[in-house]
């Protein structure tokens, strides 16, 4: 097979940024995020990772983040279809090699890229990530910051 240079674009990297602003600002606490792209769908998604998802839920967060994007929006070119959601649980995640945070530099949105790498059994053919720090977060203390600034947005 052979080798082919995947490329984020500028717009979906701005993109990628939005959210992970838009989320951060709601205090969905993502330790993780990042584009992915698979070569067997050809399909981009943007990954969240956050403790949320082991306190409430996938359904409980997905429910509230799609309320707060039909509120807002979406980066233009970005369905809610292509957000995913993990937990930092996950092997793939605690085993994560690389630690990458641009939080400290505000206005860039910076990414490092990964090709063709292998996470235990978790094969990935392209990574674009903005934040990846496995940390410990205390989820309940996260889940009720989320879910009341949400529901401020929503009322507001």
């Amino acid at each position: 097979m052979a080798y082919d240079l995947i490329t984020l674009s500028e717009e979906r990297r701005n993109a990628g940024a939005r959210i992970l602003e838009i989320t951060d600002d709601v205090g969905l606490d993502a330790v993780g995020a990042a584009w992915v792209w698979s070569r067997e769908s050809d399909n981009w998604w943007f990954l969240l990772v956050t403790p949320l998802i082991d306190s409430k839920g996938p359904r409980w967060v997905y429910e509230r983040l799609l309320a707060m994007f039909g509120r807002v929006g979406l980066p233009a070119g970005v369905t809610p279809l292509e957000i995913r959601l993990a937990s930092p649980r996950e092997n793939a995640f605690r085993n994560f090699p690389i630690r990458v945070d641009f939080s400290a530099l505000p206005g860039l949105n910076n990414v490092n890229h990964f090709q063709d790498m292998a996470i235990g059994g978790l094969h990935i053919d392209f990574m674009a990530i903005y934040r990846m720090v496995p940390e410990s977060r205390h989820a309940g203390d996260v889940a009720n910051r989320f879910a009341l600034r949400v529901d401020r947005l929503l009322a507001a």
